[in-house]
């Protein structure tokens, strides 16, 4: 091959690349180093039910198209043999990097991320890992606001009961049963 098709098949690499980047809301970055097989396949079926492709990248070509996408300062991340995922959904995928990690041990690691055009490190990663669903913040924040509803009518409740109970007893007393 020559270097002319060589630098082609570079310049393809990183189109293909920017494609990617720029049609994500966020893109994740790993790094995978001494996993087996069966292990690489399980974490890419993982990934697969998301619906989103793993790609494993040259760190240089991901560089220029992360510079052409407009995005700066992600080469801080990138170190090692890298692969990145080009998401929408960024905090189930930051999950399934959670677990990766948690499974597979020193084999996987988190870099970092791009969400939303802001540089996000491993850390911030496992941290919107670690946020409850979206369900489940809703349902929380729901319950959140039918509590002074639900307060307000037990009271009322409580009273509507005890003027019962007067009216009950009045009622016991003057023999009207």
């Amino acid at each position: 091959m020559t270097y002319r098709e060589y630098s082609q098949n570079n310049q393809n690499s990183v189109n293909e690349k920017y494609k990617l980047i720029s049609s994500a809301s966020s893109v994740l970055l790993f790094t995978q180093k001494g996993m087996t097989a069966t292990e690489s396949n399980k974490m890419r079926r993982m990934f697969d039910d998301l619906g989103t492709r793993i790609k494993l990248v040259k760190n240089t070509l991901l560089k220029v198209a992360a510079e052409k996408s407009g995005i700066e300062g992600i080469e801080n991340l990138i170190s090692g043999q890298c692969g990145m995922l080009c998401v929408d959904d960024y905090v189930s995928c930051a999950k399934i990097f959670s677990e990766c990690e948690r499974e597979f041990g020193m084999s996987f690691s988190i870099l970092g991320g791009v969400i939303d055009n802001k540089i996000f490190d491993a850390d911030a990663v496992r941290d919107i890992a670690a946020l409850p669903s979206l369900n489940v913040l809703r349902a929380q924040m729901l319950c959140i606001l039918q509590q002074p509803a639900r307060n307000f009518l037990s009271s009322c409740q409580g009273v509507a009961r005890l003027f019962i109970n007067v009216i009950m007893e009045y009622s016991k007393v003057k023999g009207d049963t």
